[in-house]
């Protein structure tokens, strides 16, 4: 890493929640990685499968289910739009959420989007 960062090139992780056979064993897994990179931003996404790709053709395959039959609808940033034979939807934003708890340090990070740990810790 000291490498890249002498001569300007700050190392980034990206990842993709919800690809087919992804668990919470995969969520443990890239905890770990992350364990071992102290300093590389880090950066979360959730699957969306476009027409004419790999993942498109084989989505009754892999078990791959859209979460509306709107195309408008099977394309986000912000949430996940599909479930797998191993990852619902919800389990993707709970994967979603611990993996930016981790980056963010978890007790902050869980008050600051619960208004119910809110107004218990104001008592």
């Amino acid at each position: 890493m000291l490498y890249l960062r002498q001569r300007g090139i700050e190392p980034q992780l990206n990842l993709i929640i919800g690809l087919p056979g992804d668990d919470a064993r995969s969520v443990d897994l890239i905890l770990e990685l992350m364990k071992g990179l102290e300093g590389v931003s880090c950066t979360f996404n959730f699957l969306n499968v476009f027409p004419g790709t790999p993942l498109w053709n084989r989505t009754q395959e892999l078990g791959i289910v859209f979460s509306s039959d709107d195309y408008d609808e099977r394309y986000s940033v912000t949430a996940p739009t599909l479930s797998t034979n191993t990852m619902s939807a919800d389990q993707q934003i709970a994967a979603y959420l611990r993996l930016q708890w981790s980056l963010n340090g978890s007790e902050m990070s869980r008050k600051s989007i619960s208004p119910a740990a809110d107004q218990a810790s104001d008592h």
